[in-house]
């Protein structure tokens, strides 16, 4: 077929038609099908509804993505390196947070979606420099003025409680009756409070550096494989953080979710651990309203947050009564607060009857299997 024969056929139109629109009628579309389309393009799109090199070049993608997400996951999970889980030492969680907004900000890091181009000129990732950096960063804030004077003050404080404690126990062990002398001695000698201050900053200072050793090797232990990572994990690094990490979110893994939420929360709001745990419990319990507007609403506006707590306690309350609830009832209680106060005591004492419902029933069901037996 002629060209002129190939887009009649695409538009439905006659050939007369067909030139007509391209001088006039419609310009810019048959500009841009034959700018970016070839006619034998488009004659196999007429043959078949698509496009074969587009179909693998969609293919060829969704298969890297997938396999770097694999290979993600796989990571931290294979080194016993769950975010969620690492109780305790949310400074892992926080450096690597911490990692991913830094690498948002690095202007050789993939400025554009050219992988070919890019990979020839991406910023390499120093891992142990970015560690020590982190490290370093957070053992000055320790040793800042204010910040050091505050924790000797509070060592001060811990170690005068310690000594009027030891004083009172002087007084219940050695009863008035007895061994008064015994006792006078051991007070004159414990009575006075003595501070080594020179002494306690030097203790202070040795704990401050043993402390952020610690930390390095322990974040080592549990990230260093990012150190393994090639240009083609950073290309897929920087995906995720050029969309907002929604390929996580729309996931369904909790890990990744917390990842999701991490970056989102350091990087658009500069909060910290506490935050993104409290926003990632909600939607773990609540994952109908797993959205990347809501969450990105949330960590932008987080009294929002409460809101939408609100939101299903009175959802939840209204479906435990079995009685329907408009949206508009639901927003016009979380702004009275004397009724949400009064809508959220009714479902603790309906939730605690029916665990203890559920309790008599075990125990009935329990009775009837032993008189049986």
């Amino acid at each position: 077929m002629t060209q002129s024969e190939v887009m009649s056929n695409l538009l439905e139109i006659s050939e007369n038609s067909y030139y007509r629109w391209k001088k006039k009628d419609h310009i810019k579309l048959i500009t841009l099908i034959e700018k970016y389309f070839t006619t034998k393009d488009l004659e196999e799109f007429i043959q078949s509804s698509k496009i074969n090199k587009f179909e693998n070049i969609n293919y060829i993608q969704e298969y890297f993505i997938e396999t770097k997400k694999d290979r993600y996951i796989q990571n931290f999970k294979a080194n016993n390196s769950s975010l969620m889980l690492i109780i305790g030492n949310e400074y892992i969680a926080d450096f690597y947070f911490d990692f991913l907004t830094n690498l948002k900000s690095k202007k050789n890091f993939f400025s554009t979606t050219d992988y070919e181009y890019e990979s020839y000129f991406i910023e390499r990732y120093d891992f142990n420099k970015a560690l020590s950096d982190y490290i370093f960063e957070n053992q000055q804030k320790e040793f800042e003025k204010k910040n050091f004077e505050i924790r000797l003050l509070s060592i001060k404080e811990e170690k005068e409680a310690e000594h009027e404690y030891f004083i009172k126990d002087i007084e219940e062990f050695f009863p008035q009756q007895k061994n008064e002398t015994k006792k006078d001695e051991i007070k004159l000698k414990n009575n006075d409070f003595n501070f080594d201050e020179e002494k306690e900053k030097q203790n202070l200072i040795k704990e401050i550096i043993e402390h952020s050793q610690k930390q390095f090797e322990h974040i080592y232990n549990h990230l260093s494989f990012i150190q393994h990572w090639d240009n083609d994990m950073y290309f897929f690094i920087n995906f995720l953080i050029k969309t907002d990490f929604e390929l996580f979110i729309n996931s369904g893994d909790d890990e990744l979710l917390y990842h999701a939420i991490g970056f989102l929360v350091y990087s658009k709001n500069n909060l910290h651990t506490d935050k993104v745990e409290e926003i990632f419990k909600f939607f773990r319990e609540n994952k109908d309203k797993i959205n990347n507007n809501i969450i990105k609403d949330i960590i932008l506006n987080p009294e929002k947050l409460n809101e939408l707590k609100k939101y299903k306690i009175i959802e939840k309350y209204f479906t435990k009564i079995k009685q329907e609830v408009t949206e508009e009832e639901i927003h016009r209680i979380i702004l009275d607060s004397v009724e949400f106060e009064k809508i959220d005591k009714e479902l603790e004492e309906i939730i605690t009857k029916e665990k203890n419902d559920e309790i008599m029933n075990n125990l009935l069901n329990l009775q009837k299997e032993e008189i049986k037996i």
